[in-house]
């Protein structure tokens, strides 16, 4: 078995260790790779969160606005009352 290595590490040019070093290397770096596009903290998140953001940025100047309007009614209704 161990020959059947030696002539396969000869024929090749690289050892058996390095090989199996390289596979475990690129395994390793493929699941964090995953983990950055696909985990929690993983890029299609980050775009989630920011279309949320503009949603939510959109309602506030849109509650400001209705605010503003409501206030205004309030007041002028308010002014009604003291005369």
């Amino acid at each position: 078995m161990i020959k059947a290595i030696r002539r396969v590490e000869y024929k090749a040019g690289i050892s058996i260790k390095y090989i199996v070093l390289s596979f475990v290397v690129t395994v390793l770096f493929g699941v964090y790779i995953a983990n950055v596009l696909f985990g929690t903290n993983s890029i299609y998140t980050l775009v989630e969160l920011r279309e949320k953001k503009d949603l939510l940025q959109q309602d506030v100047y849109r509650l400001k606005n209705k605010n503003k309007l409501l206030q205004k009614s309030y007041f002028e209704l308010k002014q009604l009352e003291k005369k």
